[in-house]
């Protein structure tokens, strides 16, 4: 379990403790009592092996949404349109890192040697594997300040009317998961979805699905 999985999981008991109750819409989602909204340790199916091949799933103005089709559960999207870099770009601290593909060290920066923004994570927990575009359901990817993590941002991609996509940058502290179903000792066995209470920048590309197989 990396140290952000392991923070998400204890996150998840300190909103149980202080009782924390699901906002209007999520009344449906069935939870114990005091574990309505839970950070996750497992809030996605993203799979730490290497890649196979990428394949886009959408084409966008500017972006690109990505399955590995060895292993359907990790995307990612990649950002070329420079507007929409610099737009969230303004809204980060400049030290920012990311968590590398072992889960374990991290690498500084924002965009690659390509001037690309690539958000990588795995399609939301419980939703399975890519292989039709409607199938997308969300991915997050997390950056923080330092390696030891004082203080988190999540981009959150996710379909938005039709065939666009949304991404939406936010403090990990507003984002919200939410549970389908739980199991012993409330750990989450079921769906999980992601709410952003409070998002610091928004950019909504428009695109064209395509078959990922």
């Amino acid at each position: 379990m990396t140290t952000l999985q392991s923070r998400r999981l204890f996150a998840g008991c300190i909103f149980g403790l202080l009782g924390f109750l699901p906002r209007p819409g999520h009344a449906d989602v069935p939870t114990p009592p005091g574990d309505a909204v839970i950070a996750t340790s497992r809030n996605s199916d993203f799979a730490f092996v290497p890649v196979t091949s990428w394949r886009s799933a959408f084409t966008c103005d500017g972006a690109t949404l990505d399955v590995d089709i060895g292993e359907r559960r990790n995307l990612q999207l990649v950002v070329r349109d420079p507007s929409a870099i610099a737009h969230f770009d303004a809204k980060l601290p400049k030290n920012l890192y990311r968590s590398v593909a072992d889960g374990q060290s991290f690498a500084k920066g924002l965009v690659n040697a390509k001037g690309e923004l690539i958000l990588r994570g795995g399609q939301a927990q419980g939703f399975g594997g890519v292989f039709e575009p409607h199938q997308f359901v969300s991915l997050d990817e997390t950056f923080t300040t330092t390696p030891n993590e004082s203080e988190s941002f999540s981009f959150v991609v996710r379909p938005k009317d039709h065939d666009d996509l949304e991404v939406v940058l936010a403090r990990a502290a507003d984002l919200r998961y939410h549970c389908s179903e739980f199991g012993p000792e409330s750990i989450c066995v079921g769906t999980i979805t992601v709410e952003v209470v409070r998002a610091e920048a928004t950019w909504r590309f428009a695109c064209s699905a395509a078959s990922a197989r």
